[in-house]
């Protein structure tokens, strides 16, 4: 739901910035009051916090697949080794396999 809430509110944001009649001069208002209110050291800060939290998610990222390949290989060692387990054994009543 809030992706759905998010991609309408960013699907308005276009279509208010980019109609073809009014457009340009909704784009000159809003970038003179990004300049006038918004000052360098705030993008600059924004820039900052963006790009530490895209190193976080990778980060995060490769532990993650790291953790999924050790237990994919902690696995297939373990079905290998193992013996060939009886599966009638462990079918549910009523089923046979």
């Amino acid at each position: 739901m809030n992706r759905l809430l998010l991609g309408v509110a960013i699907g308005a944001a276009l279509v208010y910035f980019f109609d073809s009649e009014q457009g340009e001069s909704r784009r000159t208002r809003a970038s003179s009051w990004m300049s006038q209110y918004v000052n360098a050291d705030t993008v600059e800060q924004a820039r900052q916090a963006t790009q530490a939290t895209v190193q976080q998610a990778r980060s995060l990222t490769e532990q993650v697949s790291s953790q999924v390949s050790q237990l994919r290989t902690g696995r297939r060692a373990a079905s290998n080794g193992s013996q060939p387990r009886d599966t009638a054994s462990t079918a549910p009543a009523g089923y046979q396999i």
